[in-house]
């Protein structure tokens, strides 16, 4: 049962302590979701026939509720009212969570993050998959050369950043080699080889990406 104990102190002073100051807003799709995912879903999460009490984790407003019992299980911003809290770091195999038996154990970084994640509000974010598609920024780049593409900025961006240079363009047999690869799984026939590899056409380059394109080899396992 989900009953909180207002005695049981030590955990949440413990859970204090694993904070610092500094601590940032906590990385939900990066971090806190594959914890519940992994620790606390196959129990409490969107399969229903293994779903226990009627507890969600992947559901803000069912985590957040009030349960039967009258606890709730997260409570955003409020450590001491949120009976996560006290199962994560209870020793006492009837309360601890997740229980004795089950195969993933929390890491101490585990419960820091969690901690750290409810005292900032426990927010939750949609799957990036379920979010509107937004058209980013193309950045800037000090070689205004060098792009072809929008592509090539961010990617131009990311090197001057680090403060390195792009590798030199591939020769054009080179690229035959590599499109053949990628794109068939083979590497190109002596005779495509000759007959691609000389000129710098586009057009050229282009027709020959779609000829491959169009082989039954691509995209073959």
């Amino acid at each position: 049962m989900l009953a909180f104990r207002t005695g049981c102190l030590l955990p949440l002073a413990w859970a204090c302590l694993l904070l610092s100051e500094d601590a940032g807003a906590s990385d939900f799709s990066g971090e806190i979701q594959p914890l519940l995912a992994n620790h606390c879903y196959p129990c409490h999460g969107p399969d229903a026939k293994t779903r226990k009490r009627g507890l969600r984790f992947d559901l803000r407003e069912v985590a957040t509720g009030e349960l039967e019992s009258g606890a709730r299980a997260i409570a955003p911003g409020d450590l001491e009212e949120s009976e996560l809290v006290r199962r994560i770091f209870s020793k006492d195999p009837d309360e601890m969570m997740p229980p004795p038996d089950f195969r993933k154990r929390l890491s101490d970084g585990a419960r820091e993050k969690l901690v750290e994640w409810i005292k900032a509000g426990a927010h939750y974010e949609k799957h990036w998959a379920f979010l509107p598609v937004e058209k980013p920024a193309v950045p800037p780049a000090k070689d205004r050369d060098w792009p072809r593409n929008p592509i090539d900025n961010f990617i131009l961006a990311r090197l001057e950043g680090q403060k390195m240079e792009p590798s030199p363009e591939a020769s054009r047999r080179n690229l035959v080699r590599r499109v053949s690869l990628d794109l068939r799984g083979l590497p190109p026939s002596p005779a495509e080889l000759a007959r691609h590899s000389t000129g710098n056409s586009e057009e050229q380059f282009a027709r020959l990406l779609e000829t491959m394109m169009d082989s039954p080899h691509y995209g073959e396992r």
